[in-house]
């Protein structure tokens, strides 16, 4: 890779797996937008700056060029040409990083709340939302989504933070009972497959 400033994001895909994608970087269509074509070039090693086992990627800050928004954009649109638009998406997120997701979990006193919208994947971490990822096989969907809302004391019961804990210091971390729905989904999603979202409580004393 050239010296210079990267920026880190996380592809999320729609009925995409890793090899799909990767497909679809090496051998990238050209695409006309505005007054200019794009396409991705100069692949050497297969990867472009892609990193499938956390779905990330890594592109190079170029000064007066191409910035980052118009990057995010312009892949996502290279690659849904690469499969002529169909049924097949990715977007570009910046990076989550598991510690300081797992710390800002515990700094809430409880939760009320969790929703997410997941896409099938391939199996990172499939152990941990294997279950969930068999539901949505079985119900033949592209996407589910999961929402948790409540208003009682202590919030919805989650486990969320000990899986976090677990994932951290071991990504191999099999649990002995299978996470609940709610817990499954927040962990695809922060895989790459999806969006999700935690909402709590901070005690501010």
């Amino acid at each position: 890779m050239r010296r210079g400033r990267y920026y880190l994001g996380r592809v999320v895909k729609m009925n995409l797996d890793q090899e799909k994608l990767m497909d679809a970087i090496t051998n990238a269509p050209i695409i006309t937008i505005g007054k200019f074509d794009w396409t991705i070039t100069d692949i050497t090693d297969n990867r472009f700056g892609y990193f499938p086992e956390c779905s990330g990627i890594a592109f190079l800050h170029v000064w007066n060029g191409i910035q980052e928004d118009v990057f995010q954009r312009r892949f996502k649109s290279i690659i849904g040409a690469a499969f002529d638009g169909f049924f097949v998406a990715c977007d570009v997120e910046p990076l989550s990083d598991y510690r300081a997701f797992t710390s800002r979990l515990k700094r809430l006193s409880h939760f009320t709340g969790f929703s997410a919208t997941v896409y099938p994947p391939s199996p990172l971490f499939g152990c941990l939302w294997g279950s969930l990822n068999n539901y949505i096989d079985s119900r033949n969907a592209t996407e589910i989504t999961v929402k948790e809302q409540t208003s009682k004391p202590n919030g919805p019961k989650s486990k969320i933070i000990d899986l976090m804990d677990r994932i951290i210091e071991s990504p191999n971390y099999e649990p002995e009972e299978t996470p609940e729905i709610g817990d499954a989904a927040i962990l695809m999603a922060a895989d790459g497959y999806g969006n999700g979202r935690v909402v709590g409580i901070e005690d501010t004393i």
